[in-house]
């Protein structure tokens, strides 16, 4: 061998030997990313379901001036925030105060559990005697009034659904909840949706985002406030409708708001949660607690897509198992 063929085999030796340790390390650290991902996922499934609540029933001018700064920053206008605040502030003068100790007037407070114990007996009576014939707010109106700048729709509804007539009843009442020329958007937006009487979630997810491509319902892309809906499958006539929603806020310390009327008559709820499950957790636990039944289980959406991150309720899903 001459000295030339000796360079030249000593070459290759060398590009060799580089070849397998570089190839080595990136097979490293792919494998490394790779196992990072799933630690990350079995980190997020083993959260434990939670099972109390940091809440607020906005009483006190503090936890109202947080809320309305937060909202202000994530691009609600002044003008519906005012409206908002004022509807609040209205609530609780009226109603809250006059229930005693029944609503948290300390700003936040954590119990052990996932909803207040409110005297819905006392607060049915107090509303009667304050307007008997205006139903109220629900949670749809008063996240549609919050969100209604977030949200287009191209080819709206023109008729309530009939899962809608009590939001029907007191949009009549007091004009001034939603503008007239919003309504459309607002029927549109939780329309109720024909669906199989099969107890797949993943029949049922498809059918709510066709819909929304069909009726082209465009969501502002923001990662600071969104639109959360609790879908739910009624086996009357076989359809989907929306038993909940709430507006949800991402603060600067990477906590979340969640904003909620609980229903027509019942208080204001500011809900603060460390992430999204612990949302997903709470909407659940409340709202999935139903089992052996025909129709499938409930939803959670985050505008137009499945919430990352979905679960089901544990405790119902045992008691599921147990009656096959």
């Amino acid at each position: 061998m001459n000295k030339k063929q000796i360079i030249l085999a000593i070459f290759l030796v060398l590009v060799l030997t580089m070849f397998f340790f570089v190839n080595k390390k990136e097979n490293i650290e792919i494998q490394n990313t790779q196992n990072t991902k799933i630690e990350k996922q079995e980190n997020k499934t083993e959260q434990e379901f939670i099972k109390e609540i940091k809440y607020s029933n906005l009483m006190g001018e503090e936890v109202e001036k947080d809320l309305k700064d937060e909202l202000q920053k994530v691009g609600v206008s002044d003008e519906v925030v005012n409206k908002f605040m004022n509807d609040v502030s209205l609530y609780n003068k009226f109603i809250g105060l006059k229930l005693g100790g029944t609503l948290n007037t300390k700003g936040f407070e954590t119990i052990d559990k996932l909803k207040p114990d409110y005297d819905l007996t006392n607060i049915d009576q107090i509303w009667n005697n304050y307007d008997q014939n205006d139903p109220g707010q629900n949670c749809r109106i008063t996240s549609f009034r919050l969100f209604e700048d977030f949200v287009e729709i191209q080819d709206p509804k023109k008729e309530y659904s009939r899962f809608m007539f009590i939001d029907e009843e007191s949009l009549k009442y007091n004009k001034e909840k939603i503008g007239y020329k919003n309504l459309d958007k607002f029927k549109t937006l939780f329309s109720s949706i024909p669906t199989e009487l099969v107890k797949d979630q993943k029949v049922h997810v498809q059918k709510i985002e066709n819909y929304f491509k069909e009726r082209k319902v465009q969501f502002k892309k923001s990662d600071k406030i969104s639109l959360i809906s609790v879908w739910m499958h009624s086996d009357l006539d076989n359809e989907l409708f929306v038993g909940h929603t709430g507006i949800l806020l991402q603060k600067n310390d990477g906590k979340f708001w969640f904003i909620e009327k609980v229903s027509f008559q019942e208080p204001y709820q500011l809900v603060e949660f460390k992430n999204k499950l612990e949302l997903n957790d709470y909407l659940m636990g409340l709202y999935d607690t139903s089992w052996g039944q025909p129709t499938a289980r409930p939803m959670i959406f985050e505008n137009d897509h499945l919430i990352e991150n979905f679960r089901l309720n544990p405790g119902t899903t045992k008691k599921d198992q147990e009656q096959k």
